[in-house]
């Protein structure tokens, strides 16, 4: 028995003789495919490469901009110091006699650490007087070992016995007389005032006082300022030889 087999419908030729079969072939060559590959890579590389080179130009350029404009400031400030040291040469000589001036200072300051102002002890006592007190004269001297240590006011803040006063005079009563000795040792720089002796004469009191002088009381001229006491009004001040002093 002979069976026919029909073709089944996908296989069965198309009737429209314009119909494009859809057939996808790759047909270039391996090595073409691969040269482009490479090409196209190499493209990749060469504009990473031209980015980075134009980063590094521009970091350079702009180093090099502030280079300059810190050379300059430089020649700026070096031109301004030539031309305050030249006007400093016109002053050698101020500046030699103010560092002269100096070293004498120093020298006077170490001289006179010691010295003890008298005008200015003798017008507090003068200036210290009660009514009624009459200061006759004064005698004082400093200790050749306080002298000889160089105390000063800074140095030596405390009360230490430098030298001793010796006073004469007369008073109308015995307590003007002791009311002069709290004021003497109110003074600066004195205390420790004593009555050594008191006695009559001619309806008065002549009495005689001892005080200790301290170091509060050295001038230190040329070391400190200190200035001088206004004149007392009451009486003139002594000179030396009339009051005494030693």
């Amino acid at each position: 028995m002979v069976t026919a087999v029909l073709p089944t419908e996908s296989a069965a030729p198309s009737r429209d003789p314009l119909r494009l079969v859809p057939i996808v072939a790759n047909l270039l060559p391996p090595e073409i495919a691969k040269r482009r590959q490479v090409r196209k890579v190499r493209r990749r590389v060469i504009s990473a490469f031209a980015l980075v080179v134009v980063l590094m130009a521009s970091w350079y350029g702009f180093a090099s901009y502030q280079t300059m404009e810190a050379q300059a400031a430089l020649d700026r400030v070096e031109g301004e110091t030539k031309v305050v040291i030249a006007q400093q040469g016109l002053y050698t000589e101020l500046v030699t006699v103010q560092a002269e001036s100096a070293r004498i200072d120093g020298q006077l300051g170490t001289l006179m650490a010691t010295d003890l102002r008298w005008s200015s002890v003798l017008i507090g006592l003068l200036q210290a007087a009660p009514k009624g007190v009459d200061l006759g004269g004064v005698a004082a001297a400093l200790d050749d070992a306080a002298a000889a240590d160089g105390a000063t006011p800074a140095a030596t803040p405390g009360e230490e016995k430098i030298g001793t006063i010796s006073l004469t005079g007369l008073a109308n009563d015995k307590a003007a007389i002791a009311d002069y000795v709290e004021k003497i040792d109110k003074l600066p720089g004195l205390g420790n005032t004593l009555i050594t002796s008191v006695a009559t004469a001619e309806e008065r009191f002549q009495f005689n006082l001892e005080a200790e002088i301290n170091a509060s009381a050295l001038g230190g001229r040329f070391t400190t300022a200190t200035p001088d006491p206004a004149p007392a009004a009451a009486s003139p001040v002594p000179s030396p030889s009339q009051a005494g002093v030693g």
